[in-house]
This record gives structure tokens, sequence and C-alpha cells, in this order.
């Protein structure tokens, strides 16, 4: 491979520099080498601490002979050391990265750059909702993207690596840094003699005072009189020295906007900002002039110091929860570079998701029956995280859904109950008029489809009451009214004027003379057993289900979260009930009942069949295992069988 050089400009602060750039092919693999490689270092990393072994490892590197340039020899190679825990990376990070030793800018700065993740740290650990350490390699591999050197590889990439190391402090970080690197250029085979290393530590404010805090320097414990003071003192020596009896390590530190005042630091057992600078020029590590200085202050933009990895997290997490965004699915969530992330693992090969699911993979699905006890059908139903259902509150998608059922008067002759089925109680006159309510718990993505598992589950655990028909007889002419009020005579004064009558007719003649029939009309109903329970609804095992398929071209994937839901440009709705042909086949067969695109992206006409046959494959699991579950729910609270239809 060869290498050619570049000028470039070091640094700069306006945004469109700052912006993340595309995802590019050497960017997909790039991720896909750091997704294959990253677990099996990391564990052998966090493995290693009774070994021998340095506990560092170069996870993934421009070029095979890094940081070591072809065709250029050098005896000393500079190397930037931008290290974090990049919880996420913000462009604070990236300016930091591409920040300049003052007095080292242009042809003069440095030949290579190192992004390290340390995943042991003095002050911070793991907490729930945290990036995964590959998660955060990941996005260190995008960010070094946007990273600027001198020199580039032959397709444009900069001269830049990621590490892991297993160290909290960083005097401990340089020295074996130091160590790793001169038995890495002692074996480069571009170079017969190996270069020395100079290293330069690109920190913030808050970690140099971390650095200048005597509480991280434990005396050793054969000079127990050594105070904490005085063993920081001599440590910070050898890394900040030059060779042969130091490190020969510098300190590059941006000034920090909104920094907590020195009483406040210092309450917290920390060196303030101003104790720190004085700590750091009267050991002579600080002057007047910063090209002879081992420590020097750097300013990165006013706008790029007030960002932070803590407040970044706190925002996600408050856009995440704000309302508007979930009415609007794609309102812009996450960021560009989140959402190429995504996408990228999405398009690789094989498909990789931010859970480890296969493409076309549901997270666990809970369903539970019967949890409103006023209703006459009710269900609730949950798809990932853990859920209210499994007794451990919020963290997936979260839907309940109910059905009641009331008397409606209906008119007659209009024909408005004729397809109620059993929902009929006196024909023509009064039938049960069925409300669905639908009320979304948590939405982590894929609500649609929940929506309409839990709509399927309640209808299906609804039961309708059985009613008795009351009815009213009368004679046609002369006699007495039977079933209700005073017995009047038809031809009688008060003919006309019997409010009890209700809905008896008795205007209607008699066709002839030997007519003789008498008037049966149902005017009311009762419930014969107010304990029963019911019979099912008919027809509740036709109401669909809905498969939604998340494009991202050229592949397609199930159940997104809501933070894939963020980087799908387009939706594919299908919505699929499963009917019997009523000839005596028992086979429900699928019947597309609608289907719809939401979102801005495109897909081509001749592409939507095939998903349209793919969505119907995978509404038919989906029918099938809601089915079985719902069918073991009436098992489990002992509820009669269900009688389909043929």
């Amino acid at each position: 491979m060869s290498y050619e050089a570049q000028n470039s400009s070091a640094q700069s602060h306006n945004d469109n520099e700052n912006a993340p750039g595309p995802i590019t092919a050497s960017d997909h693999e790039m991720l896909t080498h750091i997704r294959t490689h990253g677990p099996r270092l990391l564990q052998t990393l966090q493995e290693s601490g009774a070994s021998k072994e340095l506990p560092f490892k170069l996870v993934w590197t421009a070029h095979p002979h890094w940081p070591l340039l072809p065709n250029r020899n050098t005896d000393r190679v500079r190397i930037s050391v931008l290290d974090s825990s990049f919880n996420p990376p913000t462009l604070a990070h990236l300016a930091l990265a591409n920040s300049q030793k003052p007095g080292q800018e242009g042809e003069d700065g440095y030949e290579a750059k190192l992004l390290l993740l340390s995943v042991k740290n003095a002050d911070k650990t793991l907490k729930p909702g945290d990036a995964s350490y590959l998660q955060r390699l990941q996005m260190m591999g995008l960010l070094s993207q946007d990273v600027v050197t001198r020199w580039k590889v032959e397709d444009g990439r900069p001269n830049v690596a990621i590490g892991i190391i297993d160290e909290p402090t960083f005097v401990g970080k340089s020295r074996i840094l130091k160590e790793y690197f001169a038995a890495r250029l002692r074996s480069s085979p571009l170079q017969s003699s190996g270069p020395s290393t100079q290293l330069t530590f690109i920190v913030g404010m808050d970690t140099l005072e971390r650095l200048f805090s005597p509480k991280y320097y434990p005396p050793p414990a054969d000079n127990p009189d050594k105070t904490a003071e005085q063993t920081m003192l001599d440590v910070l020596s050898r890394m900040l020295s030059p060779p042969p009896d130091g490190d020969d390590s510098f300190i590059v530190c941006a000034n920090r906007a909104n920094l907590p005042s020195d009483t406040t630091q210092q309450a917290k057992g920390e060196s303030g900002v101003d104790q720190t600078l004085s700590v750091a020029q009267r050991m002579g590590w600080m002057k007047e002039d910063p090209s002879d200085s081992r420590i020097t202050l750097i300013d990165i933009g006013k706008r790029e110091s007030r960002f932070s990895s803590t407040s970044v997290r706190n925002s996600r997490r408050r856009i995440g929860s704000w309302p508007g965004a979930r009415m609007n699915a794609y309102a812009p969530q996450i960021s560009k570079a989140e959402s190429s992330y995504i996408q990228a693992g999405l398009t690789s090969i094989p498909g990789q998701r931010i859970d480890g699911r296969a493409l076309d993979e549901y997270r666990i699905v809970a369903l539970e029956t019967g949890v409103a006890p006023l209703a006459n059908g009710s269900a609730r139903v949950s798809i990932g995280g853990r859920t209210s259902v499994e007794g451990n509150g919020g963290g997936g998608t979260e839907v309940v859904a109910a059905t009641k059922l009331e008397v409606e008067s209906v008119d007659e002759g209009e024909g408005v109950d004729g397809g109620r089925v059993n929902l009929t109680i006196v024909p023509g006159r009064k039938a049960w008029c069925m409300h669905l309510d639908l009320v979304v718990l948590a939405d982590q993505g894929n609500v649609l489809d929940v929506l309409f598992l839990a709509a399927r589950a309640a209808v299906w655990d609804t039961r309708v009451p059985r009613t008795k028909v009351v009815e009213w007889k009368a004679r046609p002419m002369g006699g007495a009214v039977v079933g209700g009020g005073a017995a009047k005579d038809v031809g009688g004064k008060e003919k006309g004027k019997d409010a009890d009558r209700m809905d008896v007719d008795d205007t209607e003649q008699p066709t002839s003379g030997f007519d003789t029939r008498q008037l049966n009309k149902a005017v009311d109903f009762e419930l014969p057993d107010y304990w029963d329970e019911g019979e099912p609804l008919e027809g509740s095992e036709k109401w669909p289900v809905c498969v939604t398929l998340n494009l991202v071209p050229p592949i397609h994937f199930l159940d997104a979260s809501s933070r894939e839901e963020s980087a799908v440009p387009l939706k594919f709705l299908l919505i699929y009930s499963f009917e019997k042909d009523g000839k005596g086949d028992k086979t429900e067969r699928p019947v597309l009942r609608g289907m719809r695109f939401i979102g801005p992206g495109e897909v081509k006409a001749e592409e939507v069949k095939g998903m349209v046959e793919s969505g119907k494959k995978y509404a038919q699991e989906t029918f099938k295992a809601l089915n079985q579950k719902l069918a073991s729910e009436d098992s489990r609270r002992g509820r009669a069988g269900r009688k389909m239809s043929t």
C-alpha cells in the first residue's frame, strides 16, 4: 500500500468542518472489523490482570504499520493521545482530537493520533443505560473519520488508530504506551532501527485537575512516611521529564467553560484550577513559552468547550420522553453520526443490530388477558425490555386494550344492526355497541404492531352477555291488551290513552275476518343469569395483525427499537387477517386488508411485491404464535373453549 503526504489544516472550529461526515465503504469495513475483533480484545484485556502482558490493545489502525509512515524515515514519532470514556463522543472530543500543541502547527504537527478508551477509570464505572464498551469503540470509529492529520493513507483516511487500555491513571498509561510502542516500532519492517516515541495526552481541564489531585497517589507501601503530594510530584516528574530519565510525555489541556470554583473542587478533595496551574508552574512544567512547556493550555472554541458527554446523555433522555417526538416518528432524536452508525450495522453482512438480534427477530413479547375486571375483554401486551407484565416496570413498548359493551337503541328499518352477528339483543330495536380503547403505556419502538396485537387479544377475550327477550302480546281487535298495563277494550274511550301499551301496535287491522292471530313483539330483554360469563364474540378470530417492515435499502428488518426507528427513512405497514374459506377447509388463508408507507424514504415499485410476500410470511408466523398464546391464556384462566368459525 502506498501512502502520500498531504498538508491539511490542523484545527478548525467552524460548524461545517466539525460536522460528522457520511458513512463510506471504508467506514463500513472499519466498523465490521471493530464488531468482529472488539469483543475478543476487550475480554483478553480484562483477563490480563494476572499475566505479564501489557494491558493495552490496538483495536483498529488506519494501516498495518501504524504509527509509522512508509517512505518516511524518522528518529521520533509524535503521537497525540485522546483518552476518554467516549460515552458518547461529542464535538468537544472532535475539537480536542484535531487540536495542536502550540509551536507544532502545520508540518511540525503530530505524525499519528490515537483514540484511547480506558476500561478502568479512577472515577467512573459503568452505570445502567451507559453505552457498552463495544458500542463506544464503534462510535470512536465514526469519530475517527473526521480527525485531521498531516499524513493520510492512499484512500484518504487519516493516520489514526483506536486502542483500549486497562489502567486508571495517566502516569500508568504513559509508561504502558511508551513500552508498547518501543516494542512495536523495533519490530517494524519499515525502519531498521526503531524510532523513539513522544506522547502528548490531550485532556480537558477537569481531567488535568484530577491529574494534580494527591488523593489519586497513595504513598508506596515500602515508604509510609512519604506523603501523597510527594508521591504525586515524583510520578508526574517521571512522566513529564525528557529521556533518558523520564517518559518524555506532554499534556495539552483545553480550557473549559463553566468550570466550578476552586472552593467547590477543594470541598470534594480535588485541586481547583488555580491550584493546579500553580503547582504546574512551580514545578517548571508550565512556562511563558509554550514551545518550552510540558503542559500547555489551548482554546478549542467557546461553543465546543461547553459540550460534555453527561449533558448529551441527559438531553438524549429528555428528547426520548418528549411527547412531540413520538407524535412525529421522524423527529430528529439522534445525531447524523448515530443514525449512520445504526444504518451501517443494519446493512452490513451479516446485519448487526444494537441489541444483537437478527434482522427478522422480535424482542420478547409478553401477553396477559383479563387485566381490566370491569371490561368485557382486556389484554396487556409488551415487547422488549423489562415491562410491568414481568413485574419490573418500563423499558419496552407496552399497550393495554379493553372492550366495553353498552346497550344502544337501533333505528328500525335502517339495517344498521344487520352485521353485528351476536351483538343483536332485540332485533330492530336494541343491540350491543362495543367500544375498544387502547392506551400506550410505553413506546420504545414498533408501537403499531403492538397496538394491533393488543387489540386482537382484547377482542378475543371479549365475552358477550347472554340475554333473554321479553315479548308483549296484543289482540288485533276487541278484547283486552295482554302483557302489561290495565285491560282496556280496544273500542273503549280509553283507547290511545293507555301509556302501558308501550311498543304494541294495536292499530294494525286483520287482513280478513278469518285472521285470528295475536301480535307478538319483542320489546325488551333481561339477563337470565347475572353471573354467566357470556359467549365469545363471533368474528373476533378475523381481527387482523400488523407487520411493520423497516426499510433501510437494500434490507428490511422487523421490530425496530426507538433508536432504530429514528434512523429508518421508510416504514412499510402490512395488515393481514386470516380467514377460512367456508368450504370445509380448516386452514386460515391470509387476506391483505391494508398497506401503507410512512416516512420520507423511497422504494422501487418492482420491490413492493417481494416485500408484500415477506410481510405475509411474517404475519402468518405472528398470527400463529398469537393464537397459541391466547389459547394458553384461556386455559390458564379456566375459560370455556372457543368455537371457531368455519
